[in-house]
């Protein structure tokens, strides 16, 4: 199921509503973090995902051959 709202809290992006299951450990040691944070759960699980898709972005980028070294084995090869 997917809700939609807006978030003024959130940089003015839409945000988009998703549901996941927590270990119930993990659920609580996330709710002590974020009422010592003074921030929401929510809150928490965004900042963890947007460090983990930057991180994987970058890991894949750096797997990737860059244009100009692909340029000059390209070049090499004529």
């Amino acid at each position: 199921m997917t809700n939609t709202a807006h978030n003024h809290d959130e940089d003015q992006e839409t945000m988009v509503l998703r549901t996941v299951y927590l270990p119930a450990g993990l659920d609580e040691e996330l709710k002590k973090l974020a009422f010592h944070a003074s921030t929401s759960k929510g809150a928490l699980i965004r900042k963890a995902l947007r460090k983990l898709v930057d991180n994987e972005a970058a890991l894949a980028a750096a797997k990737q051959p860059s244009a100009k070294k692909t340029a000059a084995k390209a070049a090499k090869a004529d």
